[in-house]
């Protein structure tokens, strides 16, 4: 019993900090002063975790964008609306703004955010038990990131290498699992000067959670014990 409550413990925790994405906007002049204002709603909602009263705001966002046809902001907003639905655990609903986001950006050219949508996409086969499928999926996605140059790149890697572990780790498959673990705490390492501070212990925690559900369940009692208290200190307040 002790041990499916703390189980759940992580799994709670790892749910808040999953959705770790950049709120930076494309670096583009808005056509639409309105969907970025809507957007910075949105934004300001999913910091309290508001998820679904942020969730409209960006569908709201990306529908005055369509109407003024500005491209970028379309983009941007389909990202966040598709990552909140994640959170949201919205399998259902994500497929839509995961799939207008990969042909708009497959239509410019843009191999970086149809490689996000194919993210999605994986992650969601997965959880509904096409693993292998949803597996490779988001590795295939994941090379695209790899090979391709764009702005925070090393923050999206550790995301995608975060969703890996976890995927993995579920699977049983812990070797794979803590190798996607140690190359998601290299690209956070990376970002660490792109990023404030907050952004970078948060991202430490989501680490330590991770890495903790790994060991505990190989079994490495003692090195999740000792990553268990690193964690504790992590999450007291600075």
């Amino acid at each position: 019993l002790l041990h499916l409550l703390f189980s759940y413990f992580l799994q709670l925790l790892l749910y808040l900090l999953l959705l770790v994405f950049p709120l930076h906007s494309i670096q583009a002049q808005p056509i639409s002063n309105n969907a970025e204002t809507l957007m910075q709603k949105g934004d300001s909602c999913r910091l309290e975790w508001k998820y679904k009263i942020a969730l409209n705001f960006y569908e709201q966002a990306y529908d005055d964008a369509v109407v003024t046809n500005d491209v970028d902001m379309q983009i941007d907003a389909l990202v966040r609306a598709m990552r909140t639905h994640d959170v949201l655990r919205h399998w259902k609903e994500m497929p839509e703004s995961s799939y207008r986001l990969y042909v708009l950006a497959t239509e410019h050219g843009d191999s970086v955010h149809a490689a996000m949508a194919l993210v999605m996409r994986g992650r969601r086969l997965h959880s509904l038990g096409q693993k292998q499928e949803g597996l490779r999926v988001v590795q295939d996605a994941t090379e695209i990131m790899e090979r391709t140059v764009f702005p925070h790149k090393n923050h999206e890697l550790a995301d995608c290498y975060a969703i890996l572990a976890k995927m993995y780790c579920s699977d049983g498959r812990y070797y794979e699992a803590m190798q996607m673990s140690q190359k998601q705490e290299h690209y956070v390492k990376l970002s660490k000067g792109s990023h404030t501070d907050e952004w970078y212990r948060r991202n430490l925690q989501r680490i330590f959670i991770i890495r903790l559900e790994i060991l505990s369940k190989m079994g490495r009692l003692d090195e999740s014990d000792r990553i268990y208290k690193k964690m504790v200190l992590f999450l007291l307040p600075i």
